[in-house]
């Protein structure tokens, strides 16, 4: 669904343009993240099937890549913050997505399915922050 996004930001600013690219990348990564949590939550079931999927290869190790696919998707909002021109309403914003995404990672425990049950839903809640975030930036720039 994230090629959604970079299609409506190209119908609205006339092209995709480096700012459409990086948004596209921050959106992938976030998506990396939040399927790695997904997948933690059939682990054992993957285990019992002698299925080896990234969830069962990873283990505790999954952390760190939620982390890091997390960290990229923060990195990439940020430099699209500035491509894009975003006013500084969008830093605070952006602020409140990065503790999100944080959260998710300290809570998503690969040995607790409900834990990462809850982790993942609150992706919605993630995509609305980021939304709120550039429209904030946006609102900042219009003078």
């Amino acid at each position: 669904m994230n090629w959604t996004v970079p299609l409506v930001y190209g119908l609205l600013t006339g092209g995709l343009g480096l700012g459409g690219g990086v948004l596209y990348g921050a959106l992938v990564c976030w998506a990396v993240g939040t399927d790695v949590i997904y997948a933690c939550q059939d682990r054992e079931a993957d285990v019992r099937a002698g299925v080896r999927s990234a969830a069962v290869l990873l283990g505790r190790r999954s952390r760190v890549v939620e982390g890091g696919a997390y960290a990229g998707c923060v990195l990439l909002l940020a430099w699209f913050g500035v491509v894009a021109g975003l006013g500084p309403l969008y830093w605070p914003g952006l602020c409140v997505v990065a503790g999100q995404l944080g959260w998710q990672v300290w809570r998503a425990d690969p040995a607790d399915v409900g834990a990462c049950g809850r982790a993942f839903g609150t992706n919605p809640l993630c995509g609305l922050l980021i939304l709120v975030a550039v429209l904030a930036g946006r609102v900042g720039t219009l003078g």
